[in-house]
């Protein structure tokens, strides 16, 4: 839960901020139109592939695993991307596609199809739209705070520029190169705990299931032996 709500954080950061984003990574007062269509297309391709894979996995459990992987390897792609790019190995477009890719990677499995896959595994009663609305709330209150932590505690170092030091486009360089940072360090925070959270969970959702396989076991067959009793007092009366 605490991983997708980060997720989500980081995703609506990037979208709200798109523009600035873009255009302080390829160190440009605006970024060109295609890349705002490109940026997520191998992300959304990526999604679509990794569902179709994991609908043909029957197993539920085997299932849970794949995509708690898959969502430790999606955050482990955006935390070397961002190393490569904060160390100019890669280009800022380069760096947003595959940002794209490990955002919607993670995020697409990370929602209803994985709480869908959690309750078969537990084989628990009910749906995952308690699951659903309470992630996406957290997902809510992050960007929320997110959004008011850049507004009001972030730098600014377009306000603290001298007035001669190079006119409005000096001044908007300065803002976009402070959002920019502020993502950066969000990112290295964020895509970092995603995948220890994903690695913990994998290990805890299957020490989880093995005890209740254990407990349901060591029951037998008491249930219906209970429910056979009830019966044959019933036919007594």
């Amino acid at each position: 839960m605490t991983g997708y709500a980060l997720l989500s954080g980081l995703r609506m950061f990037r979208d709200c901020y798109a523009a600035q984003i873009f255009a302080a990574s390829l160190g440009v007062a605006a970024a060109p139109g295609y890349l705002y269509m490109l940026a997520d297309l191998p992300g959304s391709l990526l999604a679509c592939a990794a569902l179709v894979l994991l609908n043909r996995v029957h197993d539920n459990r085997g299932a849970l695993r794949c995509m708690l992987q898959a969502i430790s390897l999606g955050a482990a792609g955006m935390l070397v991307a961002t190393l490569l790019f904060d160390g100019r190995i890669i280009g800022g477009a380069v760096w947003q596609l595959a940002l794209g890719a490990g955002i919607y990677l993670t995020y697409c499995i990370s929602g209803a199809p994985f709480f869908d896959r959690l309750l078969a595994a537990a084989q628990a009663e009910g749906t995952a739209t308690f699951l659903v609305f309470l992630a996406d709330f957290c997902g809510y209150v992050v960007t929320i705070g997110l959004l008011l932590l850049q507004n009001f505690a972030a730098p600014r170092t377009a306000a603290a520029a001298p007035a001669d030091s190079g006119g409005e486009g000096s001044e908007r360089h300065d803002a976009n190169a402070a959002v920019l940072r502020y993502y950066i360090w969000l990112l290295y925070f964020s895509s970092a705990a995603i995948a220890v959270l994903a690695l913990c969970a994998r290990g805890s959702f299957a020490a989880a299931l093995d005890a209740r396989d254990s407990a349901v076991a060591g029951g037998g067959d008491a249930p219906k032996q209970r429910l056979l009793a009830e019966a044959e007092s019933e036919e007594a009366d």
